[in-house]
């Protein structure tokens, strides 16, 4: 089993490429309470079918609408992440997830996705889950706003302006990648994704 796992549960998958699986997943303290809070929601309204006269009911009662707020309520954003797991491990796939998992913990910048954990061994990583999609799936976002566009392209330049100078990286566009976090856009750095071009990072 994979080390993720002891910190995160899968929920359903994003998307998928030709190299990985992208899974939204939740962390496991929040499966934990969700878990506890719908065994709690059982146990009183039990509490309160057999003892409906008890002064004690009130309480139950608040008790009860506690735990249901608590298991209907969104998840937080640090409870939500995407884990990508390569699914071909010959050599060229794993050098080019070696380079991005490379590329997301040495460019730290606002308009890049944050990394939270990552195994190069076990071929996955984890990073901050932003659940607006890829720019690919929002394809009429700025349809007729060309000055929303050039807003949401300024954070993107200024986080390919912040790579170190070591770094040597082509930008690619495409509709996989993301134009900024502001735009609530998840994405995936794409590694060598043009035949020829050598990318280190692209987001």
């Amino acid at each position: 089993m994979a080390s993720w796992s002891r910190e995160w549960d899968k929920i359903r998958t994003l998307g998928e490429g030709g190299q990985g699986r992208v899974h939204l997943v939740r962390s496991k303290a929040r499966s934990e309470l969700l878990e506890a809070s719908s065994r709690a929601v059982v146990k009183t309204i039990v509490a309160l079918s057999a003892h409906a006269k008890d002064p004690t009911t009130p309480d139950l009662g608040r008790k009860l609408a506690h735990d249901i707020a608590e298991l209907n309520r969104a998840d937080h954003p640090n409870e939500l992440a995407a884990l990508k797991e390569l699914k071909i491990h010959d050599q060229q796939a794993k050098d080019r997830f070696q380079a991005e998992v490379e590329a997301l913990h040495v460019a730290q910048h606002s308009a890049r996705l944050r990394l939270i954990s990552s195994d190069i061994g076990e071929s996955w990583l984890v990073s901050e889950y932003l659940p607006g999609g890829t720019l690919a799936k929002n394809p009429d976002l700025f349809k007729g706003k060309a000055l929303d566009a050039l807003k949401a392209f300024e954070p993107l330049v200024s986080a390919v302006v912040a790579l170190p100078s070591a770094m040597s990286f082509t930008e690619i566009l495409s509709p996989q990648t993301s134009i900024s976090r502001p735009m609530d856009i998840w994405c995936w750095v794409i590694l060598a994704s043009c035949s020829g071009l050598t990318t280190r990072a692209a987001a």
